[in-house]
């Protein structure tokens, strides 16, 4: 059974690969062989994609409300007598 154990454990650690993004908190993209002018390229692009993230968000949130502006309109109310109520009384 020992024989089994470590040969388990053996390949466990031959076919580490690489880090699932979606299994750790904190994501950073970062490459072990990462020289510091890809690492910095690479943060500011994280930073460019997070603003125009943001900036798209606030686009779509800008468009959701003047939908709804649009969609409620104006409501107006008529007072007075009814044009067809006028036709159908005999005075």
């Amino acid at each position: 059974m020992k024989a089994k154990d470590t040969l388990r454990s053996k390949d466990k650690s031959q076919f580490a690969g690489p880090v699932n993004p979606f299994q750790v908190s904190r994501w950073s993209g970062a490459r072990p062989d990462e020289t510091e002018e890809e690492a910095h390229a690479r943060v500011q692009a994280m930073q460019d994609a997070v603003k125009t993230s943001k900036e798209i968000d606030q686009w779509l949130l800008e468009g959701k409300k003047a939908l709804e502006r649009r969609r409620r309109g104006v409501k107006i109310l008529l007072l007075g007598v009814s044009s067809l109520l006028r036709c159908h009384r005999k005075v």
